[in-house]
């Protein structure tokens, strides 16, 4: 998988539908170059070649609702064998929902205005998912601010200050490197299942969704 770091900027200046995940995913498509790319398997530049392509859902939060779009996803093949897809920071690997539609549900049902039941008719989503999100939310942000020495218990505090990050890029970035999977990943590769991976935070690591 090639993550491509796509939000130069704090999340907290993403408000608009032309900065939603799936116009960042068409821009980062559109301006994608495979002959560009980094193998990350092997480190070999510019050897990459259109390998294949696969359709996936996205789930995302535009203008205040919920919007379902149908994107296709680009694979990258390198002569060394790897095969990967190419993400924007935005999507999430193995999940329908987009990083803003979970960030902006968790902020939500951190402000305890609504009740669980009115989150969930709200965002089309059930208890046990929100409840999913929020146990995944609270393990990363273990993760992130236990390397930063500065935890925090409060949801409320930890997501403003992963909002106020400039850019989200540069922490996506650190929290890969760190962690060898994604910002709010619940779900392993599922090729992955019979290997020596352990992915401690997951919940369903054969899911394929």
């Amino acid at each position: 998988m090639i993550r491509k770091n796509t939000i130069n900027c704090k999340l907290i200046e993403i408000k608009s539908s032309k900065n939603s995940a799936f116009s960042i995913f068409q821009k980062t498509m559109d301006e994608f170059r495979e002959e560009e790319e980094v193998c990350p398997t092997c480190g070999c530049q510019g050897d990459c070649t259109k390998h294949a392509t696969y359709d996936r859902y996205l789930i995302d939060f535009e203008e205040g609702k919920p919007q379902y779009h149908r994107i296709t996803v680009t694979r990258v093949i390198c002569p060394c064998g790897a095969t990967h897809a190419i993400l924007p920071d935005p999507i999430i690997p193995y999940d329908q929902y987009s990083l803003f539609y979970i960030l902006v549900v968790l902020a939500v049902y951190s402000c305890h205005i609504l009740t669980i039941e009115q989150i969930c008719d709200i965002y089309g989503i059930t208890p046990p998912m929100l409840y999913r999100w929020k146990k995944v939310y609270n393990g990363h942000r273990r993760e992130w601010q236990g390397l930063l020495k500065n935890v925090t218990t409060d949801i409320s505090r930890s997501l403003l200050e992963l909002i106020r990050k400039d850019p989200y890029s540069g922490f996506s970035v650190f929290f890969i490197q760190t962690t060898n999977y994604t910002f709010l990943q619940t779900h392993a590769n599922p090729t992955n299942c019979q290997r020596n991976y352990q992915y401690s935070h997951f919940s369903d690591p054969c899911h394929t969704t």
